[in-house]
């Protein structure tokens, strides 16, 4: 147990803040709220948007509170992209950077929850809301990215996203890899045993 917190603590990247002086110097790039965003004010497809955050070292934004989707809708004059997608597991929202499930925080502002299907696996910020919406088919948006940070990191579980959709989760198989790696070893050892017996006989 010693030795998985040692391995957990230092594998987990530490916490940061950028400060506002290292965010990148120029119009389309913001500080907020510790974070260093950049902001494609044309508007976009969101299954641009990963592209368009890479060609800067960018990931698409992680966004943590209704005040933050609201101050880009106002900066972008119109919806903003949010970096989260339930393309590889319906109706469960994670970061693409992270895989992580998105906070209940933002379960509770998706404002068209009932309209989630297999069509519409994106998501974007509209005021202080958030919006499901399709990833190739909706190009009235802004494209917002941010420096990867672990500040950001979602530490909420899987189960917050329950509001969504339930996931159903397989038990492990036992395996008896271990079993029959001793057996074998004890094997080896009568083996060896018997043949030094007979040596000294």
């Amino acid at each position: 147990m010693l030795v998985l917190l040692l391995l957990t603590v230092l594998v987990r990247p530490s916490l940061q803040v950028i400060a506002e002086e290292d965010c990148k110097p120029g119009e389309l790039f913001h500080f907020y709220d510790n974070q260093c965003y950049y902001l494609y004010k044309d508007f976009v497809y969101w299954n641009y948007v990963k592209t368009l955050c890479s060609n800067f070292s960018f990931v698409p934004a992680r966004v943590r509170t209704a005040e933050e989707i609201a101050h880009f809708t106002e900066e972008c004059s119109g919806e903003i992209s949010i970096g989260a997608t339930d393309e590889d597991d319906e109706g469960v929202f994670k970061w693409i950077d992270t895989l992580q499930p998105i906070s209940s925080d933002i379960v509770s502002l998706i404002a068209n929850i009932e309209e989630n299907s297999a069509s519409k696996n994106c998501l974007m910020g509209r005021q202080e809301s958030v919006i499901i919406i399709s990833c190739s088919s909706y190009d009235t948006m802004c494209g917002l990215c941010t420096e990867r940070n672990d500040t950001l990191t979602t530490t909420t579980a899987a189960s917050d996203t329950s509001s969504i959709v339930k996931t159903e989760t397989t038990p492990p198989v036992p395996t008896t890899t271990n079993a029959a790696s001793m057996n074998g070893q004890s094997l080896i050892f009568i083996v060896a045993y018997v043949f030094c017996f007979q040596i000294q006989v």
